[in-house]
Formats: C-alpha cells, sequence, structure tokens
C-alpha cells in the first residue's frame, strides 16, 4: 500500500470540499430551519405518543403501530437533520410523504371508527410534517443552487 508524501491532502482537507461543507452547513444550521427542524421532531414525538394520549392504544393496535412507527422515524429524521446538518439536510424531504401518509392513514389503516381527537391529531401532524419537511428541503436546494 502506497504511503502518503507529506505534500499529498486527505480529500476531507481539500479546500473546495472544506468550502461547500462550509456553506451548506450554515444554509442548514439557519434559525429557520433549525425551527423547521424542530417542530418536526415535535410533530414527530406527539405522532409516536400520541394513541397513548389520546387513549386508542388499546382499541386500535394497527392505528397504535402505525403512529408509533412513523412518529418515531419522523422524530429521528428531525433530530437527525438538527444535529448534522450539513450531511442531513438531504434527509427532510422524507418528512413530506410521510406527512401526507399520515393524513390519509386516518382512513386506511384498519381501526375501530376513528374518532375525532385521532382525526385532527393526524391532519395538524401531516400538515406539520409536510410543511417544515418541504421549507427544510427547499432550503437545502436552495443552498446548492448558491453553492454552484
Amino acid at each position: 500500500m502506497a504511503q502518503r508524501t507529506s505534500n499529498e491532502r486527505a480529500m476531507s482537507e481539500h479546500p473546495d470540499v472544506l468550502d461547500l461543507q462550509r456553506q451548506f452547513g450554515s444554509s442548514l444550521s439557519s434559525p429557520s430551519t433549525v425551527l423547521g427542524d424542530g417542530l418536526m421532531a415535535l410533530a414527530g414525538v406527539w405522532v409516536a405518543i400520541s394513541p397513548w394520549v389520546l387513549g386508542f392504544s388499546l382499541t386500535s393496535p394497527a392505528m397504535r403501530n402505525h403512529d408509533l412507527i412513523i412518529g418515531l422515524v419522523v422524530a429521528a429524521i428531525g433530530l437527525g437533520v438538527t444535529g448534522f446538518a450539513e450531511r442531513g439536510g438531504g434527509l427532510s424531504w422524507v418528512a413530506v410523504p410521510l406527512g401526507v401518509w399520515l393524513i390519509l392513514a386516518t382512513w386506511i389503516v384498519p381501526s375501530i371508527g376513528p374518532g375525532m381527537g385521532l382525526i385532527w391529531s393526524h391532519v395538524v401532524a401531516g400538515a406539520v410534517m409536510v410543511l417544515t419537511g418541504a421549507s427544510v428541503a427547499g432550503l437545502a436546494f436552495m443552498s446548492k443552487l448558491r453553492a454552484k
């Protein structure tokens, strides 16, 4: 295996790579992006705990499992993008289809007559996921365009 000479640099130390990371990371760590990621994470946590808060965890086990999985995934995306902005900015778009699915799942996933609390919870949390996911993804896209 060849060894590096003293005048060779690692790719991670290349000035262009460092400049792109700084530029992309600074736009994704802006207050508006952090607010969007935080709201996305809160919406995910709410969806994950809502079966127990709203009281349908025993009457609708399919919806309970669905909400727990979707909520944990969205919370992980929100927290992951916030913690690793320069590397995770491309993941926020995933919250958009998950939010749409959450709204539609109210009537698709088998449950014993979704109550108004479940419907409102899914519609509001799904809308928050769609809006925050789209806004953070849009900011990441605009950052890439500015970098070119």
